[in-house]
């Protein structure tokens, strides 16, 4: 999945949430957020941001899912979600949801910053815009 760096991100696209642990562990401030399918390989998207959190507690990481009605917000909010979007997901709704994150993150609305980096999880037979 490269639909970030089809937004103008530089985009590090993972399908495995070990790995991407791993990825992140190394370098937590080479990233400005985080995306993340809730159905990862090995640990579910929420149990990777928890994770991602321990590293650097302020990363921003949105969360896509077709089950976002079985996600609990409390629990999603201490996992550091900022925002959830529901399968499918478009460019368009996807670049609005990373500026919106971003944006909060920075207390501004830099519509022309561009991240240096976005890492971004998902299984291999998934995409932002399947089910």
């Amino acid at each position: 999945m490269a639909t970030g760096g089809k937004l103008g991100y530089e985009v590090v696209a993972i399908s495995d949430s070990r790995e991407a642990l791993d990825v992140f562990g190394k370098e937590p401030h080479k990233f400005d957020l985080v995306i993340t399918d809730y159905a990862m390989p090995h640990m579910t998207g929420m149990d990777l941001a928890a994770e991602l959190m321990n590293f650097r507690g302020d990363i921003p990481i949105i969360l896509y899912t077709g089950h976002i009605e079985s996600i609990l917000p409390d629990r999603a909010k201490k996992a550091g979600i900022r925002e959830f979007l529901r399968k499918p997901v478009g460019n368009r709704e996807l670049a609005e949801a990373i500026r919106r994150t971003l944006d909060l993150q920075t207390g501004t609305d830099e519509t022309t910053r561009i991240p240096t980096g976005a890492l971004i999880t998902a299984p291999l037979d998934s995409s932002l815009s399947h089910h």
